[in-house]
Protein backbone atom coordinates (compact mmCIF):
# COMPACT_ATOMS: atom_id res chain seq x y z
CA UNK A 1 0.00 0.00 0.00
CA UNK A 2 1.21 3.55 -1.06
CA UNK A 3 1.08 6.30 0.75
CA UNK A 4 0.25 9.50 -1.24
CA UNK A 5 1.04 12.02 0.87
CA UNK A 6 4.74 10.76 1.47
CA UNK A 7 5.04 12.18 -2.04
CA UNK A 8 5.04 15.86 -1.34
CA UNK A 9 6.85 15.47 1.86
CA UNK A 10 9.89 14.04 0.29
CA UNK A 11 9.80 16.17 -2.44
CA UNK A 12 10.00 19.54 -0.06
CA UNK A 13 12.76 17.78 2.35
CA UNK A 14 14.49 17.13 -1.10
CA UNK A 15 14.26 21.08 -2.09
CA UNK A 16 15.12 21.95 0.83
CA UNK A 17 18.06 19.66 1.02
CA UNK A 18 19.13 21.16 -2.05
CA UNK A 19 18.64 24.50 -0.72
CA UNK A 20 21.02 23.66 1.59
CA UNK A 21 23.88 22.36 -0.17
CA UNK A 22 23.44 24.92 -3.16
CA UNK A 23 22.76 27.98 -1.12
CA UNK A 24 24.03 27.87 2.34
CA UNK A 25 27.07 25.89 1.91
CA UNK A 26 28.66 28.24 -0.72
CA UNK A 27 27.71 31.18 1.23
CA UNK A 28 29.43 30.05 4.13
CA UNK A 29 32.50 28.75 2.65
CA UNK A 30 32.70 32.10 0.80
CA UNK A 31 31.71 33.87 3.84
CA UNK A 32 35.23 32.41 5.90
CA UNK A 33 37.36 32.50 3.04
CA UNK A 34 36.36 36.42 2.73
CA UNK A 35 36.81 36.68 6.39
CA UNK A 36 39.83 34.90 6.05
CA UNK A 37 41.40 37.23 3.18
CA UNK A 38 40.03 40.26 5.04
CA UNK A 39 42.17 39.12 8.42
CA UNK A 40 44.99 38.59 6.18
CA UNK A 41 45.22 41.66 4.34
CA UNK A 42 44.11 43.82 7.62
CA UNK A 43 41.11 44.78 6.02
CA UNK A 44 39.20 43.33 9.13
CA UNK A 45 40.40 45.01 11.43
CA UNK A 46 39.53 48.81 9.64
CA UNK A 47 35.86 47.36 9.40
CA UNK A 48 35.88 45.92 12.95
CA UNK A 49 36.76 49.78 13.95
CA UNK A 50 34.57 51.60 11.96
CA UNK A 51 32.01 49.12 13.96
CA UNK A 52 33.78 49.79 17.41
CA UNK A 53 30.55 52.55 17.75
CA UNK A 54 28.40 50.06 17.64
CA UNK A 55 29.48 46.80 18.80
CA UNK A 56 31.70 47.93 21.71
CA UNK A 57 30.39 51.23 22.96
CA UNK A 58 26.34 50.72 22.72
CA UNK A 59 26.30 46.99 22.50
CA UNK A 60 29.01 46.33 25.14
CA UNK A 61 30.76 43.24 22.62
CA UNK A 62 34.22 43.20 21.70
CA UNK A 63 35.76 44.81 18.56
CA UNK A 64 36.12 41.94 16.73
CA UNK A 65 32.39 40.82 16.54
CA UNK A 66 32.22 43.68 13.80
CA UNK A 67 33.02 41.46 10.95
CA UNK A 68 30.52 38.69 11.78
CA UNK A 69 27.82 41.11 12.41
CA UNK A 70 28.28 42.66 8.98
CA UNK A 71 27.96 39.22 7.69
CA UNK A 72 24.79 39.04 8.62
CA UNK A 73 23.65 40.63 5.78
CA UNK A 74 24.40 37.83 3.57
CA UNK A 75 22.87 35.07 5.91
CA UNK A 76 22.13 35.50 10.08
CA UNK A 77 23.48 31.91 10.48
CA UNK A 78 26.94 33.23 9.10
CA UNK A 79 27.01 35.71 11.48
CA UNK A 80 27.04 32.60 14.22
CA UNK A 81 29.61 30.48 12.70
CA UNK A 82 32.22 33.44 12.42
CA UNK A 83 32.16 34.21 15.69
CA UNK A 84 34.06 31.48 16.15
CA UNK A 85 36.73 32.67 13.79
CA UNK A 86 36.84 36.02 15.26
CA UNK A 87 36.77 35.16 18.28
CA UNK A 88 40.03 32.15 17.59
CA UNK A 89 37.40 29.56 19.72
CA UNK A 90 34.50 27.63 19.74
CA UNK A 91 34.58 28.26 23.63
CA UNK A 92 32.77 31.65 23.15
CA UNK A 93 31.60 31.10 26.69
CA UNK A 94 35.43 32.21 27.89
CA UNK A 95 35.75 35.41 26.25
CA UNK A 96 31.96 36.32 26.24
CA UNK A 97 29.60 36.39 29.74
CA UNK A 98 26.06 35.67 29.57
CA UNK A 99 24.90 39.55 28.78
CA UNK A 100 27.05 39.80 25.92
CA UNK A 101 25.76 36.80 24.54
CA UNK A 102 22.32 37.67 25.02
CA UNK A 103 22.95 41.60 23.84
CA UNK A 104 24.62 39.47 20.16
CA UNK A 105 21.80 37.56 19.62
CA UNK A 106 19.00 39.98 20.49
CA UNK A 107 20.94 41.87 17.72
CA UNK A 108 20.96 39.52 15.40
CA UNK A 109 17.64 38.66 15.87
CA UNK A 110 16.12 42.17 15.01
CA UNK A 111 19.31 43.00 12.70
CA UNK A 112 18.92 43.52 8.93
CA UNK A 113 16.93 40.51 7.41
CA UNK A 114 19.34 38.68 4.97
CA UNK A 115 20.21 39.69 1.06
CA UNK A 116 17.80 36.95 0.11
CA UNK A 117 14.84 38.74 2.11
CA UNK A 118 16.16 41.77 0.80
CA UNK A 119 15.61 40.84 -2.83
CA UNK A 120 11.95 39.44 -2.30
CA UNK A 121 11.22 42.84 -0.38
CA UNK A 122 12.53 45.18 -3.05
CA UNK A 123 10.56 42.87 -5.28
CA UNK A 124 7.42 42.96 -3.86
CA UNK A 125 7.19 46.04 -2.37
CA UNK A 126 9.70 48.22 -3.57
CA UNK A 127 12.75 49.88 -3.06
CA UNK A 128 11.88 52.98 -0.83
CA UNK A 129 9.73 51.02 1.50
CA UNK A 130 12.33 48.33 1.61
CA UNK A 131 14.72 51.00 2.65
CA UNK A 132 12.18 52.16 5.12
CA UNK A 133 11.85 48.24 6.44
CA UNK A 134 15.52 47.94 6.74
CA UNK A 135 16.09 50.95 8.51
CA UNK A 136 13.68 50.23 10.98
CA UNK A 137 15.20 46.72 11.71
CA UNK A 138 18.18 48.38 11.97
CA UNK A 139 16.77 50.77 14.03
CA UNK A 140 14.98 48.38 16.40
CA UNK A 141 17.96 45.90 16.67
CA UNK A 142 20.09 48.50 17.95
CA UNK A 143 17.16 49.80 20.41
CA UNK A 144 16.29 46.56 21.82
CA UNK A 145 19.90 45.30 22.02
CA UNK A 146 21.20 48.06 23.50
CA UNK A 147 18.55 48.53 26.49
CA UNK A 148 18.43 44.73 27.32
CA UNK A 149 22.59 45.45 27.60
CA UNK A 150 21.85 48.28 29.67
CA UNK A 151 18.99 46.59 31.83
CA UNK A 152 20.84 43.31 32.63
CA UNK A 153 24.14 45.12 33.15
CA UNK A 154 22.29 46.87 35.92
CA UNK A 155 20.70 43.89 37.41
CA UNK A 156 24.00 42.43 37.65
CA UNK A 157 25.16 45.07 39.73
CA UNK A 158 22.48 44.35 42.23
Amino acid sequence: MRCRHGAPLVSETGERTRDILTIVTPLLVAGSVVLALLHHYGADTVVNVLLTPVTSWWLGLPAVLGVPILFGILRKELSLLMVFQALGTFEIGALLDWVQITTFLLFLTFYIPCVATFAVMLKTIGRREALVSVSLSVGVALLVSGAVRLLLETAQLL
